[in-house]
């Protein structure tokens, strides 16, 4: 079995360093990041970043994903600046915290 070993300190570095273009030139990481599928009218894709229009009405922009024993949500939020990052070591957590902490944020 596989595992996930991190913490949000660690990712939140990694995504300010990414998206303050310190990893990549800003040209590629803009690629990346720009819109280039849309899965559902709420989910869209770019390279490996998911763009969600949340029900709190916020944009945010980042990844997800869960396994056996792991699950997390790792998103930017662009107008307001803000990381939300929920890592969680049960399957199918984090995604509830993250619409709940987002929603908290949004007032």
């Amino acid at each position: 079995h596989g595992g996930i070993y991190t913490t949000s300190e660690d990712v939140h570095r990694f995504l300010r360093r990414l998206i303050g273009f310190e990893l990549l030139p800003e040209a590629v990481t803009r690629y990346f990041m720009e819109l280039k599928v849309w899965e559902e009218e709420k989910f869209a894709y770019g390279y490996g970043f998911r763009h969600w229009d949340l029900p709190s009405g916020q944009h945010a922009v980042g990844h997800m994903g869960a396994g056996s024993g792991s699950s997390a949500r790792v998103f930017w939020l662009p107008k307001s600046d803000a990381m939300v990052i929920v890592l969680s070591n049960m399957q199918d957590v984090a995604g509830d915290v993250f619409l709940e902490v987002t929603k908290r944020m949004a007032g």
